[in-house]
């Protein structure tokens, strides 16, 4: 798909879930300081990467709870959750990936190509597709817009409804 150099003025998309709570909470979006001052150094430290504030890595002593196991090393177990999450994020985004795939256009178990990958997570297994739904596909195909009909008005007349 291409992005559109400039936005069509007069459209406007609907608010998402979390616009629609900020605006009856009364929350404001506001940019974030790309600098911290860092009041145990004495000095100003990037919020995110190279030398930064309050950085995991640059504590040499952690100081050990009573429920601790005394063989387990504190670093290594920091390590550890921050993998796990940094992989239930991946995996999370994976997720919001597919179901945003569901929701644009073709059913999963239409495959355009014969060169195409089967869709990652799906149950059904790929399946020859008859000629009716190759139909369907090429008329669907046909009237796709790069929008992918965001931005069409929906006129009943024009809709194809495929049988």
């Amino acid at each position: 798909m291409f992005r559109r150099l400039n936005q069509i003025h007069g459209v406007s998309k609907p608010p998402t879930k979390w616009e629609v709570f900020a605006k009856k909470k009364g929350i404001q979006k506001r940019k974030k300081d790309k600098v911290v001052f860092d009041e145990q150094t004495g000095s100003w430290k990037r919020r995110h990467g190279y030398d930064r504030v309050n950085d995991d890595k640059d504590v040499p002593i952690i100081e050990a709870k009573e429920t601790d196991e005394p063989v387990q090393d504190p670093f290594a177990k920091r390590q550890e959750e921050k993998k796990k999450r940094v992989e239930k994020q991946e995996k999370n985004r994976l997720s919001n990936l597919k179901e945003a795939a569901k929701a644009a256009a073709l059913p999963s178990h239409i495959q355009l190509a014969a060169t195409t990958q089967p869709i990652i997570g799906t149950q059904a297994a790929p399946r020859k597709i008859s000629k009716d739904e190759l139909g369907n596909v090429a008329g669907m195909a046909a009237n796709a817009t790069t929008s992918g009909g965001k931005l069409d008005k929906q006129n009943v007349e024009n809709l194809i409804i495929a049988s």
